[in-house]
């Protein structure tokens, strides 16, 4: 039963994988189609339904891309390499500030010395981008939004705060359901997926996530095996 069970989660991962790579193409075609319709109309309202088709295919394209992240499997990560996670925050920082400036908010950087895991750097990148922009899109607008990372014995942590209305606690567990929106969601942009990645991408590497309230706002940690450099 266990060796079925293993057969038809991996096949799952396997069609979930080869289908988003499938539409990607035709994707690519619609959104190249959609572009060039935009500059052979001056019709206002042509105009706006053109950008809204463009809107929900930049969507789809997220969420293609969240799926094939999630189809990756989480077995046989490989080794990974030592990455120092002070260079983790900072990098993210820097591909985020500029968007969170166009959003009122401030990327601050609060790191507890140079704190090594093994993984992969990819991996990392990609749970600090989902946490940052989940942030940003809840935090109001003139607040700080904090990346910080540290360590304690033989564990390791990335973490992201925002300053946002808060995560219930009936639904702390459930936002790391695939495409669950809690009930402050309503009106943000997102898939639903990216919590769930943030939990993923932590087990393939022997960590957790979870969410910690704050006064205002939530803090999710990533917590993960500390390795020394």
């Amino acid at each position: 039963m266990a060796e079925r069970l293993g057969r038809a989660l991996a096949a799952q991962r396997e069609f979930a994988g080869n289908a988003s790579h499938q539409l990607r193409t035709p994707l690519t075609g619609l959104k190249l189609r959609l572009e060039a319709a935009g500059y052979k109309t001056e019709d206002p309202d042509v105009r706006r339904d053109i950008e809204a088709a463009e809107r929900e295919a930049e969507r789809l394209d997220r969420l293609l891309s969240d799926l094939l992240t999630l189809a990756a499997d989480t077995e046989g990560a490989g080794e990974g390499e030592l990455v120092e996670l002070g260079d983790v925050a900072r990098a993210a920082r820097e591909r985020w500030q500029d968007t969170a400036a166009s959003h009122g908010h401030e990327l601050a950087l609060d790191g507890n010395g140079a704190i090594c895991v093994r993984s992969s750097p990819s991996d990392l990148a990609a749970i600090l981008d989902n946490l940052v922009e989940n942030a940003i899109n809840y935090s109001p607008e003139g607040t700080d939004v904090e990346l910080t990372w540290g360590g304690h014995d033989s564990h390791a942590y990335l973490a992201v705060r925002d300053r946002g209305p808060g995560i219930e606690p009936q639904e702390a567990e459930r936002v790391f359901e695939r495409f669950y929106r809690g009930q402050d969601s309503a009106g943000k942009p997102g898939t639903g997926l990216g919590l769930t990645i943030v939990d993923t991408l932590a087990r393939r590497w022997g960590g957790r996530a979870r969410i910690e309230s704050e006064d205002p706002g939530t803090r999710i940690r990533v917590t993960l095996p500390r390795e020394d450099q």
